[in-house]
């Protein structure tokens, strides 16, 4: 049997007869997820695909985050709703279906009904495989997904057991935009407060173990979602920031804080690397390995307490500081878009070709 390509090339629509023809159905989209569907030449609609329970419009960001983002009965809501108001583009109806479907993530997993013939792959890189995790109604999406690609091996371990053969880890990437090379003594958190998985009152009890009310340090926290502003302490709530700002705060810390609680792979760990600030990562996210790189030989970081005690290591050795800043630079520079983008063309390619044999 003759294998079919992926064929590589630009992002220009319907591809040929004689061509692959692959379809992104998205939400956002990600940049990073982008990147996975222009890099096997999915055709990208003009239109999103998103659909949003109307309860969610009448209640605030961070009653929703905090208390109704985990249900199941949302979610498999949020779920149908969305296959129910999908329409599928003219150029990927019947007889015309695509080869390849590409679903950005949970909430478009129900538009398998309208690709029965054709080849899915699911995004899986969000948190909502917690929501998933040993709850049978919610397995029975994942059974109509070919091959799911997840960002970590955090969330890898949070599939169901039937699917794990159909499962591959690809680390997502974006071009890090690095400011330079830090050299202060602060720490830092950057993301949406009131996401739950961001866990903050849980880095802000780290930071508060590892250095108490000493105002030679102080933690920023950066970003949206938080009814607090201003200075408390030697703590600092500052909400939405501009590039400028941030990238003062960065060159200005020692620590990346973010010891999270179902974060799949933050990129904002990756950012802070890429300016020499050491992460200091729960083992509940996704990109905890990279602290496991940058610390490597240094100190284990599975507890809060080890993290309390590395931090205070690494805080009175500048030596070590200074060496542990370059890791994080070189580390950071290893994961570059085209690289993921060339490992997720080949790992669809391969599990396509062997889901033909089986056709």
């Amino acid at each position: 049997m003759m294998y079919a390509m992926v064929v590589r090339g630009t992002n220009s629509g319907i591809l040929d007869d004689d061509e692959m023809r692959n379809l992104f159905i998205y939400e956002t989209p990600h940049p990073a997820h982008l990147a996975f569907a222009r890099s096997i030449d999915c055709f990208v609609p003009d239109k999103s695909c998103i659909s949003k329970p109307k309860i969610l419009n009448m209640l605030s960001m961070n009653i929703f985050y905090l208390r109704l983002a985990r249900t199941p009965v949302l979610t498999r809501y949020a779920i149908e709703k969305a296959a129910n108001d999908y329409e599928v583009p003219i150029e990927f109806r019947p007889p015309n279906e695509p080869d390849i479907v590409l679903y950005e993530g949970w909430r478009q997993m129900g538009l398998s009904q309208y690709f029965p013939n054709s080849f899915n792959v699911l995004i899986n890189g969000d948190w909502y495989p917690l929501i998933f995790y040993k709850n049978k109604k919610m397995m029975e999406y994942y059974e109509y997904m070919d091959l799911i690609i997840t960002v970590s091996e955090y969330n890898k371990n949070h599939l169901p057991e039937c699917v794990q053969d159909r499962v591959r880890i690809i680390h997502p990437s974006l071009s890090m935009r690095s400011f330079g090379r830090a050299g202060g003594v602060d720490c830092v958190f950057i993301g949406n407060v009131h996401e739950r998985v961001k866990r903050v009152d849980l880095s802000i009890k780290l930071f508060k173990k590892a250095f108490g009310n000493d105002h030679r340090v102080c933690f920023h926290i950066i970003g949206p979602g938080s009814r607090k502003s201003g200075r408390y302490g030697n703590i600092y709530y500052w909400g939405k920031m501009p590039h400028t700002e941030i990238k003062k705060i960065l060159l200005g810390s020692k620590f990346y804080i973010h010891w999270g609680d179902g974060d799949p792979h933050p990129v904002t760990v990756m950012e802070a690397m890429a300016n020499g600030v050491i992460p200091i990562t729960s083992p509940k996210i996704g990109n905890h390995y990279l602290t496991d790189l940058v610390l490597e030989g240094v100190g284990d970081c599975e507890t809060m307490d080890d993290a309390v005690k590395v931090m205070r290591q690494i805080d009175h050795d500048n030596d070590l500081c200074e060496e542990l800043r370059s890791k994080c630079i070189s580390f950071s520079e290893g994961y570059e878009p085209e690289r993921t983008m060339e490992n997720f063309r080949f790992c669809v390619e391969y599990s396509y070709n062997k889901w033909l044999e089986y056709q």
